[in-house]
């Protein structure tokens, strides 16, 4: 209400009045999307289940099965329902009346109401009340520490004996802790698993396309010569991705700066002092979107090559040593960073594609914000095996698994609710 009070004016401002035919087109979008979908014989998922609660549908299985749900939206309950009472599908819950049965507890908030509406939620359950559980909880400030911490318990744990590997998980609330993690875990694991999302904008590919935003955006035009900042050039000298075999002429440049005491270089100067294929892709003048998406791609594609370089020059060192953070590598040599590259040669790749495919024009302010805008939102899945290693995964992955021993890092409000 306090949004569309702000449409009062008349007349409106252009913005606004902008905004306004924007949301007048979006119900003809929907319709033309979803013809476009009929037409290739697809279907989105909140559309397929409001046709199985709308219609007499029958699964083509004679049973189904459903376990460990929690929540069931309207469309759900309501087929799931009908096929329950045609004998057709089994749902199973997995409560206990600990929760369950004490109204002003959240964890049973859905069950109860499911049970409401006829669903076959059980009762009787006492295994939290009952079952022997050994909780310890260590007050530890900053990430580093705690995965310090969580490092040392693993270690005491694997060289006692206790345990296979693979009866421990590591549960991540706030994803930031992965990499301190992964650099602190003992060199005595013999394999890790990780199921959990990463945010893209926290790797380090992330920070290196802001630094080359912020060189080609904060640039200026003057008698023809594009001008950019010198401390948008040291950012981008000094980021972890970036190294050069001649360390020379990254120190004669930084002389030149400081005995000079200009904030700006001529681009093209840049150009003629470094001789790296990366550096001299990043300090490439650009004009329009087009020509940043062609140096993105070719970006991603040296930055490939130099990391399959560097991890073949490792590859007669254990994968462990290289995780505990031992050897003299910027990045480790777990293979994270491929990943990243992969995700981002996906995204920037879709992205060129819709501007070719519809001819799109944009300038480079625009369209560093689309791309910036889509990588915020990009997670990194990382998948492997569940049953060597130790498990490392986010706390949503960690729902119906078993496991003898769990640490649970960042146990704080804001990382974990209630």
């Amino acid at each position: 209400q306090a949004f569309w009070s702000q449409f009062s004016m008349n007349p409106l401002p252009v913005q606004q009045q902008n905004l306004l035919a924007f949301f007048s087109l979006l119900q003809e979008v929907y319709r033309l999307f979803h013809l476009k979908l009929q037409e290739k014989n697809w279907i989105t998922y909140g559309t397929r289940i409001r046709e199985l609660a709308e219609s007499d549908e029958k699964p083509p299985f004679e049973k189904l099965y459903f376990a460990g749900f929690y929540y069931l939206s309207k469309g759900e309950q309501k087929f799931l329902k009908r096929w329950i009472e045609a004998g057709i599908a089994e749902v199973w819950f997995d409560t206990d009346d600990w929760y369950l049965q004490n109204p002003v507890h959240e964890a049973g908030l859905s069950f109860r109401n499911l049970r409401r509406k006829g669903f076959p939620v059980p009762s009787g359950n006492q295994n939290i009340r009952e079952n022997e559980h050994h909780v310890t909880v260590h007050n530890i400030s900053g990430k580093v520490s705690q995965a310090k911490a969580a490092a040392q318990l693993i270690e005491s744990w694997t060289f006692q004996g206790e345990m296979m590997n693979e009866r421990i998980a590591l549960i991540l609330p706030d994803s930031k802790l992965l990499f301190p993690l992964l650099s602190a875990l003992p060199a005595n694991i013999p394999a890790i698993n990780i199921t959990m999302g990463y945010p893209f904008q926290e790797t380090p590919l992330f920070s290196l396309l802001s630094e080359l935003q912020n060189i080609q955006l904060k640039s200026r035009i003057l008698k023809n010569q594009v001008f950019v900042r010198v401390d948008s050039v040291k950012a981008i000298l000094f980021h972890p991705w970036i190294t050069v075999s001649d360390e020379t002429e990254i120190q004669a440049f930084l002389r030149k700066a400081a005995d000079s005491f200009l904030p700006e270089i001529v681009i093209t100067e840049l150009q003629k002092q470094f001789s790296d294929p990366v550096l001299q892709l990043l300090f490439r003048d650009i004009k329009n979107g087009i020509q940043l998406f062609e140096l993105l791609n070719a970006l991603t594609e040296i930055l490939r090559k130099k990391m399959l370089t560097k991890t073949a020059s490792n590859e007669s060192k254990p994968e462990t040593e290289a995780i505990s953070g031992e050897t003299d590598e910027e990045i480790p040599l777990f293979i994270p960073e491929m990943e990243f590259l992969f995700v981002f040669h996906q995204k920037i790749s879709q992205l060129a594609e819709i501007w070719k495919r519809y001819s799109i024009q944009t300038d480079l302010s625009l369209t560093w914000k689309i791309i910036l805008e889509v990588l915020y939102t990009t997670k990194i899945r990382f998948s492997g095996e569940p049953v060597t290693g130790i498990q490392i995964m986010g706390l949503l992955e960690s729902r119906l698994l078993d496991f003898e021993k769990i640490i649970v890092l960042s146990m704080n409000e804001g990382s974990i609710s209630g």
